[in-house]
């Protein structure tokens, strides 16, 4: 899921490798021609939006404006997050709360790791943010542990030859999303994310778009105003100036990315609540992964996706609100062939 041009390729390799070095799960030792695929949304979930997304492991991110609350059921048969009219909710005495926060998970409470087997706390329903929308690293969605047939991996075609089911409740019913572990024997191009808006967001401060799986964004500010991106809440992600960079750990883009440290605990959010900042470097240039740039994992879906991020620039005669705008499309390796090229 930080450095600008003269120092970005040793900088963004180093955050990388520190991002990837702790993974759980996913963390691309193998399995790495399965892709997880998702099934039509029920007709009941039809008002809410639900996507599979690639960041650092597959990843799903559901958003609910329905009016009706919907819990999202742990592999332990718990609710852990509840979306709806009071915006993302965290049952912080679920187990999976904690296991599907990031690809690494964070540290189990005490009060949970010294449970007898078997016994449940009350749940404990706390707000993570205003909207209602979130994303988590389902274990259940893990294909670096699956045994893949011989068959389905020898084929030149994609195989589907495993199911997964994560259950919902929706006033009073369980729902399913579900899908399929494919294989993907051969790449047939890539993704690529492509600014369409101006690069100079201001005099001095330059923003680079950085092709992955997950679009990473390199800003670099040498101006003395600093420059706040926001996450799709509305609020601060992080802060980029000449004081350097700072992150807020309250912000549902930051915790939800799967940058957080390890070992960040889970921290409610209020309503009134502020930014909590944490220091992350004395350079004012950073690089971030932003899954709102990311192309949606769906087997043969490859229209081009729009994408917006919102920042704010604090300037010495107010705030000057803007927005970063792009496209991620897909490109075929036919289309990368020089002229009279064959595939």
């Amino acid at each position: 899921m930080r450095r600008p041009a003269e120092i970005l390729q040793g900088g963004l390799l180093a955050a990388l490798l520190l991002m990837a070095a702790p993974l759980a799960w996913s963390h691309g030792g193998g399995n790495e021609d399965v892709i997880v695929t998702i099934d039509a949304v029920p007709a009941a979930l039809g008002k809410m939006r639900v996507e599979l997304r690639k960041t650092l492991a597959p990843q799903l991110v559901l958003e609910n404006t329905s009016g009706i609350p919907v819990e999202v059921v742990g592999s332990d048969g718990i609710a852990f997050l509840r979306l709806g009219p009071a915006g993302a909710e965290a049952n912080i005495n679920a187990p999976d709360w904690y296991r599907f926060y990031s690809t690494s998970g964070t540290p189990l409470p005490e009060r949970l790791t010294k449970l007898k087997k078997g016994e449940r706390l009350p749940e404990d329903w706390q707000a993570v943010s205003r909207s209602p929308a979130w994303g988590w690293f389902d274990a259940r969605l893990d294909t670096e542990s699956l045994k893949v047939p011989h068959k389905a991996r020898d084929s030149a075609l994609p195989v589907a030859f495993k199911s997964w089911k994560i259950p919902l409740r929706l006033a009073g019913r369980t729902q399913f999303l579900s899908g399929h572990f494919q294989t993907m024997p051969a790449v047939s191009g890539h993704a690529e994310a492509r600014l369409t808006s101006a690069p100079e967001l201001a005099p001095g401060v330059l923003l680079q778009v950085l092709q992955g799986p997950v679009p990473a964004f390199m800003l670099a500010n040498d101006s003395h105003e600093p420059v706040r991106i926001l996450d799709a809440d509305g609020i601060p992600l992080l802060e980029i100036g000449p004081a350097g960079v700072r992150v807020n750990t309250r912000s549902s883009g930051w915790i939800g990315s799967g940058l957080a440290e390890s070992g960040f605990a889970p921290m409610p959010v209020a309503a009134g609540d502020g930014p909590l900042w944490l220091i992350r470097s004395s350079t004012p240039r950073f690089t971030w992964l932003d899954p709102r740039a990311a192309m949606p994992l769906a087997a043969g879906k490859r229209r081009p996706t729009s994408w917006t991020i919102p920042y704010v620039r604090q300037a010495s005669g107010g705030d000057i609100t803007g927005k970063v705008q792009g496209t991620t499309q897909w490109i075929s390796n036919r289309q990368m062939l020089p002229a009279g090229g064959t595939s």
